[in-house]
């Protein structure tokens, strides 16, 4: 197997041949493509997250010997069909969305392509090598300088890492699908999202991929010529990610669940499986409705008959405090003025006369406003409402701050109104202002994120610093009944734990209704813990541990300071190599300069 291996790399120079030609150009993007289909194995539901460190690797391979048009082109093929594959659940919205995001994602691997094959032609050799013509640096290592290896592949890493920071935040963020999320099960190595955010996993998980990538590439050469030069990029990387896990395993046993430092909250979860039904009639609302209320009546008589088996004396109350149904569950708003809306209130002040336990629903809801004419109108938002008053009275709510965008409202849709008749869904929800926690339970203050919220961190951050001391996710994936979506969106939006160190409880429609401890880990399901993704019909009392005192954590603090710290190496290595790229201009045009570098005179 070695030795095929070694033939492999020794015959690359044939393989460089072929790539020349026609043939052999559409064989690489060819394989691009293929290579960029397959990476997306690495993200639920496949979850082959060992394939991770080296998927970036088929990219590099491709793109240090083409021009700087090529490395672009090469780097948005493999970009466009990771992304395609990725995202293709988008296609039970309308087939069209997946193909035509795929081209604005995958200009972000397409622009890191470009970056690191400018990095490799200005940072790989010395001046005086590069000045020998191309053919002199066939059989020699780059990087003999082991700093400039080093600063390659940090370097290498924080542009990745700053271009998912970018794909976070243009044309409304897309903070979804980033390489570190592919870890989900890495427990000990995703600990430091605390201070870093996800973006620490996808620094380690892109080093390793380039470092590994330079080893490889210095074998090739090494088996040519018979030398051995130390792979110091990729002993760095190793420490680096032994020094992460490391941390992570200590920082495990910090956050390990201290009785004396939580209150129990009793909370129950109901998860309806109910149909996508946004435009229902009454018939299918009213349905929808009598499927939470009978879950949650038997939610409720179960938990008075083990009040009566279990006596409370001298032990926690674990009676039901608070009940929550996923984000809309019933299509209709709850304080609107329709009849199946006066039914809901008289359904939800019923269930409170009755149990004295409050409830957390997902409403539409209004507020009035005045229009730019001046006249009387209604803002609706997409709500949390928190129902405590028997007469089903609204005491709190939470609006969604950031709106899903064609869903719940169109970019620029006020600005031209054409937009929203053609690619509109009838509806330009207002965002909320405030991450507000809500105080559900006496002591427990719960920062709610409505569905696709819960991927953002600056979400649960604002609502721990804010005094949130439980994350409380609602959602509703009965857009994607047949795809992957609710498996990536659970795993995208539990980083958010990490990140905050809270518990957080989700309670999802169909499936993912889970509570989630501050170490990412999953401690109970409404489905099976074994496959909290199995779409069932269910309801479950979670007894929450939520902390007495929490202290923010440095990411909830301060925010993405290892973004900034990726884009201070980033820009450093890129001021060196464009130095570096002036010099050899000037060396090339000025024969004064070209022999100065060659006899080594400082210039």
């Amino acid at each position: 197997m070695l030795n095929q291996l070694f033939s492999l790399l020794k015959g690359s120079e044939r393989v460089r041949a072929l790539a020349a030609t026609r043939t052999g150009v559409a064989l690489v993007y060819l394989f691009l493509a293929v290579a960029g289909a397959f990476s997306a194995t690495i993200f639920p539901a496949v979850n082959w997250s060992i394939l991770a460190w080296i998927i970036l690797i088929p990219l590099l391979l491709c793109i240090t010997t083409c021009s700087a048009a090529g490395a672009f082109l090469r780097g948005l093929t493999w970009g466009y069909f990771w992304s395609l594959c990725s995202f293709f659940w988008l296609r039970e919205i309308a087939l069209p969305i997946p193909f035509l995001l795929s081209a604005v994602l995958g200009a972000f691997p397409a622009a890191w392509a470009w970056l690191i094959r400018f990095l490799w032609k200005n940072l790989a050799y010395p001046l005086r090598d590069r000045l020998k013509g191309s053919e002199c640096l066939a059989g020699e290592f780059p990087f003999r300088n082991p700093l400039m290896g080093i600063l390659f592949v940090l370097a290498s890493a924080s542009i990745w890492c700053v271009t998912e920071w970018l794909r976070g935040w243009i044309m409304t963020g897309l903070p979804w699908n980033y390489l570190g999320t592919s870890q989900w099960k890495n427990l000990p190595l995703i600990q430091i999202c605390e201070f870093t955010g996800v973006f620490g996993i996808s620094f380690l998980v892109a080093m390793f991929n380039t470092a590994f990538w330079l080893a490889l590439y210095d074998l090739r050469i090494g088996l040519n010529t018979k030398r051995y030069l130390r792979p110091h990029p990729l002993t760095l990387t190793f420490l680096l990610i032994l020094g992460c896990f490391s941390l992570g395993v200590h920082r495990m046993k910090e956050y390990k669940l201290d009785h004396e430092k939580v209150r129990i909250a009793p909370i129950g979860l109901v998860q309806c499986d109910i149909s996508q039904r946004r435009s229902a009639n009454y018939e299918l609302a009213k349905e929808a409705l009598e499927v939470c209320a009978d879950l949650t009546e038997k939610l409720l008589r179960e938990d008075a008959t083990a009040r009566q088996i279990i006596p409370t004396d001298h032990q926690v109350d674990t009676s039901l405090k608070l009940i929550v149904w996923p984000e809309t569950a019933v299509p209709y708003a709850y304080t609107g003025g329709a009849e199946i809306s006066d039914l809901y209130r008289e359904k939800i002040g019923a269930f409170i006369h009755r149990w004295k336990v409050p409830f957390l629903l997902g409403s539409i809801d209004f507020q009035p406003s005045a229009n730019k004419t001046g006249e009387f109108a209604f803002d609706v938002f997409n709500a949390a409402l928190f129902v405590t008053e028997s007469g089903g009275g609204v005491r709190d709510r939470y609006y969604k701050v950031h709106r899903v965008p064609f869903g719940e409202y169109v970019p620029f849709g006020n600005e031209f109104p054409e937009l929203n008749r053609m690619i509109g869904m009838g509806r330009n929800l207002t965002p909320g202002k405030r991450l507000n926690p809500i105080e559900v339970i006496p002591g427990v203050k719960a920062g709610v994120s409505i569905c696709y919220e819960s991927v953002f961190p600056f979400i649960s951050r604002g609502h721990a610093v804010n005094g949130a001391n439980l994350l409380l996710v609602i959602s509703n994936d009965a857009w994607y009944p047949t795809s992957f979506e609710p498996d990536q969106h659970y795993v995208n939006g539990l980083f958010r734990a990490i990140e905050t160190r809270l518990p957080l409880l989700r309670c999802g429609n169909s499936n993912y209704s889970v509570l989630i401890s501050p170490r990412g880990e999953l401690l109970e399901s409404v489905s099976p813990k074994n496959d909290p993704g199995k779409q069932m019909r269910a309801a479950k009392k979670f007894l929450v541990p939520v902390p007495i005192d929490p202290k923010p954590t440095f990411y909830s603090m301060y925010g993405n300071v290892f973004i900034a710290i990726c884009g201070f190496l980033a820009l450093s290595a890129l001021i060196f190599a464009f130095a570096n790229w002036r010099l050899f201009r000037t060396a090339q045009a000025d024969p004064a300069v070209c022999k100065a570098v060659n006899e080594g005179e400082p210039l």
